[in-house]
């Protein structure tokens, strides 16, 4: 079966590919997230959900009889490292190590409700795209708060 495989070298899954770059956690855009305490605490209901079954499937496209298929550090995959990852996950979810998602991917809606903001885009001809991101920095903006504002006072207008 291959036990004897050496582990393979180089970037992969899970490597540190770009260690100059910020960590998500750190990035500006996750800075109104939950964190992971508070993620937990406003989750009342038993996690996971009661209708979701955290098992080995063995109806999957991967027969590991006859194929060999490594994780990002190259250890083999195998039923029993299945299993193993399973009861890896159910202590962690019994210990309350498991963040649990409060809210969905990507921006704060524009309302400040938990409904979708729509988005609409153009193109511009470079001179007016850079007039736009101008006077956007003058006002201390983003050239898309400076084009909501706009598009609203041309529609109230007329």
């Amino acid at each position: 079966m291959g036990l004897d495989r050496p582990r393979r070298s180089g970037h992969r899954a899970g490597g540190d590919r770009h260690p100059h770059r910020q960590s998500s956690s750190d990035h500006p855009r996750d800075a109104d997230r939950a964190t992971e305490k508070d993620a937990m605490t406003e989750h009342g209901a038993a996690w996971p959900p009661e209708d979701i079954e955290l098992a080995l499937d063995h109806d999957s496209d991967i027969d590991s009889d006859s194929e060999e298929i490594y994780d990002a550090k190259g250890n083999l995959i195998t039923d029993e490292y299945v299993r193993d990852a399973i009861g890896d996950v159910h202590r962690a979810i019994d210990e309350g190590r498991v963040p649990v998602p409060t809210s969905r991917p990507g921006r704060p809606s524009l309302t400040g409700e938990s409904t979708h903001s729509p988005r609409v885009s153009f193109r511009l001809p470079e001179e007016l795209r850079e007039r736009a991101r101008a006077r956007a920095e003058q006002e201390g903006k983003s050239v898309s708060a400076l084009a909501r504002e706009a598009f609203e006072q041309f529609l109230r207008a007329g």
